[in-house]
């Protein structure tokens, strides 16, 4: 961008902030994924934007399947078993 966006309570402000929930309330919610993201591990963000539908894991769920995670990150599987883990 060659300006920030306008965010906030600002009278030409087009967006506002998300309020994200303290915990992971709706396990098993299907959640819309979107980024520049890595998508190869040591390789740079790619340049096109991905999306990307998965659904959230308890953390009990994450932890039985062998994803340790901090206080701050959630871990998510798409239909076919890919995993993935989220700050």
């Amino acid at each position: 961008l060659e300006s920030p966006l306008p965010i906030g309570d600002r009278p030409d402000s087009i967006l506002t902030a998300l309020n994200l929930p303290d915990s992971n309330d709706l396990p098993s919610c299907p959640c819309n994924f979107a980024g520049w993201g890595i998508t190869e591990i040591y390789k740079e963000g790619s340049p096109l934007l991905f999306a990307a539908q998965f659904k959230v894991k308890t953390p009990k769920q994450c932890r039985d399947s062998g994803i340790l995670l901090r206080s701050d990150e959630f871990c998510a599987q798409d239909e076919e078993g890919t995993s993935c883990t989220q700050r």
